[in-house]
């Protein structure tokens, strides 16, 4: 058995145990590994960034690519769908509540910064996925009415 099968058995093994003396050591690498890579992936586009910054244009489809690179790893409440669509001025985050069919839309224009650029639409994606959930939360009355 090669070393790395052994150290992926006693890592499955250590992870799902129920001591957590015995899972600390795979869960602490296992945190750093994820840590570090997320890290790689946001400074490598935080750095494409940088280095278009001065073309507006395409600025503007490398912060729209990154964006919706994101998106995807967002669990949305089923029944609602939403985009990211370039602007003349900037982007606009919109999304749709299927079952009363209403839009809403947020937009933001671009200050060519790549830092406050992405950490505002970040902030926009998880303003929208809160508003999202908010929305199926049932209505309850005063009286203890529950309402659609």
């Amino acid at each position: 058995m090669g070393i790395k099968l052994r150290d992926e058995i006693e890592k499955l093994e250590a992870t799902g145990q129920e001591s957590d003396k015995k899972a600390v050591k795979w869960v602490q690498k296992l945190d750093k590994e994820e840590t570090a890579r997320n890290k790689k992936k946001a400074d490598e586009a935080l750095d494409k960034l940088t280095s278009h910054k001065k073309q507006t244009f395409t600025y503007k489809e490398y912060l729209l690519e990154n964006a919706l690179k994101e998106m995807k790893g967002f669990d949305i409440p089923k029944g609602f769908r939403w985009n990211l669509i370039p602007t003349k001025k900037g982007l606009c985050l919109v999304f749709q509540n299927m079952y009363t069919k209403k839009w809403y839309a947020r937009g933001m224009r671009i200050s060519q910064e790549p830092e406050p650029d992405f950490s505002m639409i970040m902030k926009f994606m998880f303003d929208a996925v809160d508003q999202m959930e908010h929305q199926l939360e049932p209505k309850q009355t005063d009286s203890g009415i529950i309402l659609p």
